[in-house]
């Protein structure tokens, strides 16, 4: 992978803009020896992009079978919304966030 400094990209934007996304390099910018950021070819993105997708669903998974294998009885998340007063909010006032506070309370109750 090349490096270039900024300021010799920056002279010349348009030959390496053209380096990634047409010869498929990827270039390396740097800043008094340091790396700053990379410049890579769109599709390089893209996979990156569903790479990182991936990894947080396995993640995900992880957690919802390291939750399940907790001892002690699951609280149904309807309960939870209740003890939390959740449905108390219109639909419109739910948000995803929120939903992550009814699965931290399920878990504090958990393991009580």
């Amino acid at each position: 992978m090349e490096r270039i400094k900024t300021d010799e990209a920056r002279n010349a934007f348009g030959e390496v803009v053209n380096r990634v996304a047409y010869g498929k390099e990827r270039i390396v910018l740097e800043r008094r020896g340091k790396p700053l950021a990379a410049l890579i070819p769109i599709e390089d993105l893209h996979l990156l992009e569903r790479l990182i997708e991936e990894e947080e669903d396995r993640i995900d998974l992880e957690a919802v079978r390291a939750a399940k294998a907790e001892p002690g009885p699951n609280i149904p998340y309807e309960q939870v919304r209740k003890e939390l007063g959740l449905d108390e909010l219109s639909a419109g006032d739910a948000s995803p966030g929120k939903a992550h506070a009814g699965r931290a309370a399920k878990r504090r109750r958990a393991s009580s």
